[in-house]
């Protein structure tokens, strides 16, 4: 270190961008979740990829593509090696900016690898398979929505759940099954889930 120059330091909380390409279908979907949820589109972009990564089954999904091998959890996925690069094919597109922390990063690098595409290719890729996805899509927007709910919505949420349970024969009610229907009424309304919520307790 020369004199006079000081030791920069490295956040440990700096994000890297990501643009993913995106059909304008899939835009639109995310333009909707955004209203329902009153929630930056960029954060629900985030949130999907992120706890998408998570999902095995997405991952044994995208397997088919894989060109090279991806070290997945405690798991070692193996691709092939004569298998051609992955590229999506969209006539039209838009671009979901999001930003993420250096771990969630390098997942995007690694399946990014695994399917020798550009890490912006595999992050597009998670965010479609998700949006197509009910059985991945609602109960992973489900979580996104508690986190941002207020303690006295949150507990008015539980109050509803509790009730459903106690007047339904069937099986057993959940807050994310709860959570699920409003984010579909929500869309099919165009309506913000806390004005739904809002009005339940009318």
């Amino acid at each position: 270190m020369f004199k006079g120059e000081t030791m920069r330091k490295v956040r440990s909380d700096k994000k890297r961008a990501i643009a993913a390409p995106i059909s304008l279908s899939a835009y639109e979907i995310f333009s909707k979740l955004s209203y329902v949820c009153d929630t930056p589109i960029k954060l629900i972009g985030e949130f999907i990829i992120i706890e998408g990564y998570k999902s095995a089954s997405l991952i044994d999904e995208l397997q088919p593509y894989f060109k090279r091998d991806l070290q997945y959890e405690n798991r070692y996925i193996f691709g092939n090696s004569e298998r051609e690069s992955f590229k999506m094919k969209l006539n039209s597109k838009k671009r979901l900016y999001m930003r993420f922390l250096d771990r969630d990063h390098e997942k995007m690098a690694s399946l990014a690898y695994s399917l020798d595409s550009s890490i912006q290719v595999a992050a597009s890729l998670i965010l479609t398979k998700v949006i197509n996805r009910a059985d991945l899509m609602y109960p992973i927007m489900s979580r996104l929505i508690r986190n941002i709910l207020s303690e006295k919505d949150e507990a008015k949420l539980r109050a509803i759940t509790k009730h459903l349970n106690s007047v339904s024969s069937d099986d057993h009610i959940t807050m994310t099954a709860v959570l699920s229907y409003l984010l579909e009424k929500g869309i099919r309304e165009q309506k913000r889930i806390l004005n739904i919520l809002e009005e339940i307790d009318r």
